[in-house]
């Protein structure tokens, strides 16, 4: 169910693997430690590529071993943009990849 965002505009600002996210909830899950994890679920609609997003995250699978036995699915780990042009865009609560070449911001060039 997980997806790559798919409009054009999002394609011309650079969009790749953005989820609506939210915190995961259950006490369980709280107490394995877990910060900064989230359910994700793909953006839905066009407009949501050109407009002000809301609760948007760029987020990353969980990677450990521990973790999939754990029998999470969809779940991911999330960092916080921090630039001044995604508060212009309109985005709010944004988030980027946490590793490697995917540190991304989500701005237009």
């Amino acid at each position: 169910m997980y997806r790559l965002l798919g409009s054009q505009s999002e394609g011309s600002m650079g969009f790749t693997g953005v989820y609506k996210c939210t915190v995961l909830g259950s006490q369980s899950e709280g107490l394995m430690g877990f910060t900064g994890v989230y359910k994700c679920t793909v953006l839905g609609s066009q407009s949501e590529g050109s407009m002000g997003f809301t609760g948007v995250y760029k987020c990353t699978v969980l990677g450990s071993q521990s973790e999939g036995s754990m029998g999470f699915t969809g779940v991911y780990k999330c960092t916080v943009l921090g630039s001044q042009s995604e508060g212009s865009l309109g985005f709010t609560g944004v988030y980027k990849l946490d590793g490697k070449n995917e540190n991304t911001l989500l701005r237009t060039s």
